[in-house]
């Protein structure tokens, strides 16, 4: 028995695309069709359900492959935007009039509030993530932490009481490991971002700083960095390989220098008296504490020396325009949306390619680029209206 014939309302393609002829070589093909394919399913989108466009036609007025239209079919799915039927047509959704954004799933987000707090690149990439998961229709569900509960036995059992689909988190620590596998064994869908080479459960993007290093501290060579001082937090520290493998690579010899709980304004000053000394600042919140406390020294050492430090800053204060330091930064936002979206095809880990995002080095960036105080910045401006 002949299958029957499938009634469309649309209208033709080349009407619904008028003067399209040929997407520029020069932009990405298949993000292309789905932002156009985005576009015509939302135009159309009714009461009830429609059938959309065939796979072929489009294939065929868009000059692509029918596979590549399929995955962006199956992307627009993944968005609620289209519905498929296997061996049968594609409909696009209604609208619904009882609820505008129908959820499809709930993420936990486990956060380290001081981190969130003081650096702004985690704010940045948490509220894109968020912004994404919501244009898939799943709910980010922020999950604020300390760290001393995940010490807790119970800690376990206040992340299953949000009652999440599926975990993201943001460079976990290797102590939360255990953690992640028992939230696994639970059936929870595991995603984490890390930079470490770790067993932890489910998907993993990787995030690489080694090949920005290596360049940038071979840069300091060659501009007369004879040695390295990388300053380090009071308190014990996971060891930063990515770091001394760059400086071995580059030739340069290193040592360290432990902040002490006191006297910080000094300690900076003696860093600043050694000649042909580049300065790592080993840890972002080390970082944004030292700018904190001895603001006038921390410039004052940039000026004499090449500092690597985190990428936001955020200090409290806009420092001397001619005061530049060197950073390593990751594309943030891009990275949230590329997250958000494979976590939406629910794709199986052991299928799909390993995720590397490889830092860029940043040499001389002005200290006032990187970003001071939000309140502070605002303030200004106001003051400056």
């Amino acid at each position: 028995m002949s299958r029957k014939p499938v009634t469309r309302s649309l209208p033709p393609l080349a009407d619904a695309t008028p003067g399209f002829r040929g997407f520029p070589p020069e932009c990405n093909r298949t993000e292309a069709l789905a932002d156009v394919l985005r576009r015509l399913a939302r135009d159309v989108r009714g009461k009830t359900p429609r059938p959309f466009y065939a796979v072929r036609e489009v294939a065929t007025h868009f000059r692509m492959s029918p596979s590549v239209v399929g995955r962006v079919y199956q992307r627009l799915s993944a968005e609620g935007l289209l519905t498929r039927i296997r061996a049968s047509m594609t409909l696009v959704t209604a609208r619904s009039a009882q609820a505008r954004i129908p959820v499809r799933g709930v993420v936990g987000l486990p956060i380290w509030l001081p981190g969130f707090v003081g650096m702004r690149h985690w704010q940045q990439f948490f509220v894109h993530l968020e912004e994404r998961l919501r244009h898939h229709h799943y709910l980010g569900d922020f999950i604020f932490t300390r760290g001393v509960e995940t010490a807790n036995t119970d800690y376990l059992d206040n992340l299953l009481a949000h009652e999440i689909d599926t975990l993201f988190w943001l460079l976990p620590l290797p102590q939360y490991r255990d953690l992640l596998w028992q939230l696994a064994d639970h059936g929870i869908h595991v995603h984490v971002l890390t930079d470490r080479s770790m067993d932890f459960p489910g998907r993993q993007f990787s995030l690489t700083v080694e090949r920005a290093l290596r360049q940038g501290f071979t840069a300091w060579r060659q501009q007369g960095v004879s040695r390295v001082v990388v300053v380090r937090p009071a308190s014990p520290t996971a060891p930063q390989t990515s770091k001394a493998s760059a400086l071995t690579h580059a030739g340069l010899p290193w040592q360290d220098a432990t902040v002490p709980a006191t006297g910080h304004r000094e300690f900076v000053r003696r860093l600043a008296d050694s000649p042909a000394v580049g300065i790592i600042l080993d840890d972002d919140l080390l970082c944004q504490m030292l700018f904190y406390h001895a603001p006038q020294e921390m410039m004052e050492l940039a000026r004499k020396c090449r500092m690597l430090v985190s990428q936001s800053l955020s200090i409290p204060f806009a420092g001397p325009p001619d005061v530049g330091v060197d950073t390593v930064t990751h594309d943030w936002p891009d990275m949230a949306r590329r997250i958000a979206d494979e976590l939406a095809l629910g794709a199986n880990p052991a299928q799909v390619e390993p995720v590397i995002f490889h830092g860029q080095w940043r040499p001389q960036v002005p200290v006032n680029d990187l970003g001071f105080s939000t309140i502070w910045a605002s303030r200004h401006r106001h003051s400056q209206g």
